[in-house]
């Protein structure tokens, strides 16, 4: 189902709007066509269209307008340049609930589409469109869910990666301000990413490179160009003074309206929507991007993350992680970098968020993972339909983590070394914007 109209022609670079009213049935029984990828980087399996902004409800079949069942709403990941999970089957998720829930999926504009910045934008469309389509899901969820047996007031944000992030990213939304109605009641972020948030105005070179790359001098010009036009323009390149392409290029941007301020800004001065929140972070979450790149020597380890940060002053990084020893095969410093950008991009945002909910006089709530979910979903406690044998999860206060593993699920101490860590680059978080 259409959540918003195409965001085609003029409505290209801005945020979404309510689609046509349709008087007729609409066909609803299969997926629309998922959001514009980077081409150069990264493929989708499903068919890509400019024309994206579909919802689909996964429903049990008992289900009824009267039902009142809770709601989940899945924020699919791909690090802002891609639509990666799509199509996702909940049927599993639904079963393991006993059929006590509904899911919802959408797709959302990633890429030069959904995170162009520029004062062109600003003036003339919206920043972080890409955000506004999620928070359109949102809006709509909150509006048309009771029609399939959900209910509005119990709406649970839930997704991995650049989903989970985009789900946390939401309880900063507009400095914490909400609607007279809460537009969602709990989270859960499992293995939050979250990349560089510059303030828009340091963004007008991509704006501007994607001028040249397609002979325009103007938005209204790039409003009017073939989308296949577009795409083409819609690839990783250098950040200035950088000689290497960062892993990703289009990322949301400070506005000073979805975001007044940087996210560690707000969340220090408690500008965050309080709703119960289920965080997690998953093992060794670097090593795969860590693979991009030649890590040979410190001096390739500080290119490999000045590429991603490029107003990051290294020194000392090599320090902070001198615990890790180098690899004596190849690529000495692989394994440093992996625990820096993950450290960076995806644990200590994770660990920051339930550090400062923790703080914020929320009820004790703090996954196996279906479980977990499914129950907190339900009750905003992951502790009371979770399976039998599996221990309680408890509140981040107590200086804990549950550590998920097959056969040895247990609550452990975060050690001290990752604290040492995420404090480092907490001191750093006006050098990688977060």
């Amino acid at each position: 189902m259409r959540y918003a109209a195409p965001p085609l022609g003029n409505l290209r670079f801005r945020a979404p709007q309510n689609p046509l009213k349709e008087k007729q049935t609409q066909d609803a029984t299969s997926h629309g066509s998922v959001c514009l990828s980077v081409p150069q980087k990264y493929s989708v399996l499903q068919t890509t269209s400019e024309d994206c902004l579909f919802i689909d409800v996964q429903a049990p079949a008992s289900a009824n307008s009267s039902s009142k069942l809770p709601v989940m709403i899945w924020f699919q990941g791909g690090a802002y340049i891609l639509n990666l999970n799509a199509d996702y089957n909940a049927t599993g998720l639904i079963q393991a609930s006993s059929d006590n829930f509904i899911v919802v999926t959408f797709n959302y504009r990633v890429g030069l589409f959904g995170f162009l910045a520029s004062q062109d934008v600003k003036n003339d469309g919206d920043l972080n469109a890409g955000l506004s389509d999620q928070r359109k899901a949102i809006i709509w969820v909150h509006n048309h869910i009771s029609a399939f047996g959900g209910d509005p007031e119990r709406v649970t944000l839930f997704g991995t990666s650049a989903g989970a992030g985009g789900v946390l990213l939401h309880t900063l939304a507009y400095g914490g301000e909400n609607t007279s109605k809460p537009l969602f009641s709990a989270a859960i972020s499992a293995d939050p990413f979250v990349p560089e948030i510059f303030p828009y105005q340091r963004l007008e070179f991509q704006y501007q490179e994607i001028l040249n790359a397609t002979n325009c001098s103007s938005l209204e010009c790039l409003r009017h160009l073939p989308t296949d036009s577009l795409l083409a323009a819609n690839i990783n390149r250098p950040f200035p003074r950088q000689t290497t392409s960062p892993l990703f290029y289009f990322s949301p941007c400070v506005d000073g309206i979805f975001f007044p301020d940087l996210p560690s800004k707000l969340l220090a001065d408690g500008r965050f929507q309080r709703v119960p929140l289920l965080q997690g972070t998953v093992t060794d979450e670097g090593s795969i991007f860590a693979a991009t790149a030649n890590n040979t020597d410190v001096d390739q380890f500080d290119e490999f993350l000045s590429a991603q940060f490029p107003d990051l002053d290294t020194d000392g990084i090599d320090v902070q992680y001198s615990y890790i020893p180098l690899n004596t095969t190849s690529q000495a410093y692989y394994n440093r970098a992996s625990f820096a950008y993950g450290d960076v991009s995806y644990t200590c945002y994770g660990l920051s968020f339930a550090a400062a909910f923790a703080s914020a006089n929320l009820p004790g709530i703090v996954p196996v993972v279906q479980a977990y979910w499914t129950s907190f979903a339900r009750a905003h406690d992951p502790n009371v339909w979770r399976l039998e044998g599996s221990p309680e999860w408890k509140t981040w206060g107590s200086g804990q983590r549950l550590k998920i593993q097959t056969n040895s699920t247990a609550m452990e101490m975060v050690d001290r070394q990752q604290i040492e860590n995420c404090e480092f680059w907490a001191a750093r978080n006006s050098q990688v914007y977060h």
